[in-house]
């Protein structure tokens, strides 16, 4: 295992000058443990955090919603991208990114998972010589058609300190042999969903305050969300996640991405979608009604990375619409990857019926993700 090079830029300063630069909703997940741990009385007067938000995700049910909810501090800049193609989006925020560390001077950057957020963070840090660090570092999926693939590949290769969740991250990296320093950490998304646990729980009055809005009654029903680029862009697969929501004979709620809308209506597949009368949809949910919706379903129905990993946290059985997965231990756990296939889907659901998933380890060694993570940063000085 490598060590990083102490830099030789870092002064005496008293504190540990630390950027986050978060952009979407599985990294404000992320970053809420953190962001709470830096701030704790343990570590006062050690890390001054400074919170970068690119607009990736600028909707208010996509981002606002998240920093209230988990109590996460304001962002200090928000460089406000917006939507756009992946190269568009990148280059703004390089060039928004690039203007403000030239004033901030930044000792480390943290970027976060595998989004064009992580992957402007990593070219803009690496070129300005600032230490970064990449959490949720080791995953793959393999398939490189995947922009998350390429952008999460390309931050390791340059990121000086690795922090993977899982141990089979850890042996990616190993494979590749990067010049970084690879860190097991846990995983910070189920620290964040530990401290939720009790509210979500259908014996909670706030969980069934959100089951009865929306009408659904515990384990009688399915979560469905769809958003990434490979299922909604294209008419065909499109048509192929529909006919799944078709055939799942139960209740469904679905809270529909912007891109899904923008999607529907490019390929007219809108009405197709009205005409499913056991489908309820609604706008994105708030993290803690998402939350909720998912703990208490019979089963949830995604092509999402983050949503995959929390069904199975939450020991609710998880149909993926995909073909691999960047969280291959989670199919030891009860996700099922269905592909866009029918067949596939009944089997699952029948696999699942009779049992409940296994709880999945998130701790390495009792030590929480957030601490591990802390005290390695503390080093870099």
């Amino acid at each position: 295992m490598k060590k990083t090079p102490k830099s030789n830029r870092l002064s005496q300063r008293s504190k540990l000058r630390v950027t986050s630069f978060v952009g979407a909703r599985p990294q404000f997940v992320k970053l809420a443990p953190l962001a709470q741990t830096f701030s704790s009385a343990r570590y006062k007067g050690k890390i001054s955090h400074s919170i970068i938000h690119s607009g990736q995700h600028y909707a208010a049910d996509l981002s606002k919603v998240f920093f209230q909810q988990l109590k996460i501090p304001n962002p200090d800049l928000n460089l406000r991208v917006g939507s756009g193609a992946h190269g568009e989006m990148t280059a703004k925020m390089i060039r928004g990114l690039e203007r403000e560390f030239q004033k901030r001077k930044p000792d480390v950057l943290l970027i976060y998972g595998d989004t064009n957020t992580t992957l402007a963070g990593a070219v803009v840090a690496s070129k300005m010589g600032i230490e970064i660090a990449h959490i949720e570092s080791g995953l793959r999926s393999f398939d490189m058609e995947m922009p998350e693939e390429v952008n999460r590949r390309i931050s390791d290769h340059v990121s000086s300190l690795l922090f993977c969740p899982t141990s089979e991250s850890v042996k990616n990296l190993r494979r590749e042999n990067p010049a970084g320093e690879i860190i097991r950490c846990g995983d910070l998304m189920f620290e964040t969903l530990d401290s939720l646990r009790a509210l979500l729980d259908a014996s909670s009055p706030q969980a069934q305050r959100i089951l009865d809005k929306y009408k659904l009654v515990e384990r009688e029903y399915a979560l469905f969300t769809a958003h990434r680029p490979a299922l909604v862009d294209k008419r065909e697969t499109l048509k192929k996640a529909l006919n799944i929501l078709a055939n799942l004979r139960m209740p469904v709620i679905f809270p529909v991405h912007p891109r899904t809308v923008a999607a529907l209506k490019r390929n007219r597949l809108s009405g197709a979608l009205k005409k499913l009368t056991h489908v309820q949809v609604t706008a994105p949910l708030s993290y803690v009604e998402n939350l909720t919706l998912a703990a208490n379903a019979r089963v949830v129905v995604t092509d999402s990375g983050g949503l995959q990993k929390e069904a199975v946290f939450l020991r609710t059985p998880c149909c993926t619409m995909r073909d691999v997965s960047e969280w291959p231990e989670t199919l030891q756990y009860g996700n099922h990857l269905i592909g866009h296939s029918v067949g596939r889907l009944k089997k699952a659901l029948r696999d699942a019926k009779d049992s409940k998933p296994r709880q999945m380890r998130w701790k390495v060694n009792g030590a929480l993700p957030s601490e591990i993570i802390t005290k390695r940063l503390l080093k870099i000085r």
